[in-house]
């Protein structure tokens, strides 16, 4: 067995005897924590579609704009904004930096274990389908993670969507095992969840859940992505 899933395991499982109780009576003294957890911890993802109201929306994706409009696209063709951005911006540092919901969510999920934090946003654009990095079947490859996930476009069927397979983030994905090709058996066995829906549609997610991203000539997609994990 990987010896650095070993590790983690057993990391886990201390943390889980020292702090899994206190966290677990936070979990149920908060219904909305309780309900995306207990969606997450069966199936790996959870959809939540009035997280923010149409008027703390409006005014995250304005300074979203403001803020990606001065950035230079990159050899993926697409924008990026960095944590740095979300501090020197007072808006999204309010609901993304300042805002505890999601170390408190997160230290419940990874069981009070240490988190590492990292935070951005992409500004997708269209290009010719291809498969490569993310934009290919995988998962994160770090053991047990916790994720946050916002759209800040309007994303159907056919636009650069994320899909989801429910239930991988329960199987044994080492970093050995990170990348599977189109054709891998594991695909047929798991229901696929496309993470689609109107701006301001929030996603939480297990990282260790098989997962990718698509490019296609369709739209731009605009994304804010937090991320917990365990170090």
């Amino acid at each position: 067995m990987d010896r650095r899933l070993i590790k983690f395991k057993s990391k886990i499982f201390l943390r889980s005897l020292f702090f899994g109780w206190y966290f677990f009576i936070k979990k149920r003294l908060d219904n909305r924590i309780n309900n995306i957890l207990s969606e997450v911890q069966k199936f790996g993802i959870t959809k939540v579609d009035n997280f923010f109201n149409e008027n703390q929306i409006n005014e995250i994706k304005k300074n979203y704009n403001q803020t990606i409009k001065n950035k230079e696209i990159n050899m993926r063709n697409q924008f990026q904004i960095e944590e740095e951005d979300f501090i020197n911006n007072e808006v999204l540092k309010k609901y993304f930096i300042d805002e505890e919901f999601y170390k408190n969510i997160a230290n419940i999920y990874l069981n009070g274990a240490p988190l590492r934090k990292s935070i951005g946003g992409k500004r997708i654009m269209p290009m010719q389908p291809k498969n490569f990095a993310n934009y290919q079947w995988h998962h994160d490859g770090k053991i047990k993670s916790f994720k946050f996930y916002m759209l800040l476009t309007d994303i159907e069927k056919n636009g650069q969507k994320t899909e989801y397979l429910l239930k991988t983030h329960k199987l044994f994905n080492s970093s050995k095992n990170k990348i599977l090709s189109d054709n891998d058996p594991l695909l047929r066995k798991y229901e696929k969840m496309e993470m689609i829906g109107k701006c301001g549609t929030c996603f939480f997610f297990d990282g260790n859940g098989i997962h990718k991203g698509n490019r296609n000539n369709s739209y731009l997609r605009d994304t804010i992505i937090i991320e917990f994990q365990l170090i």
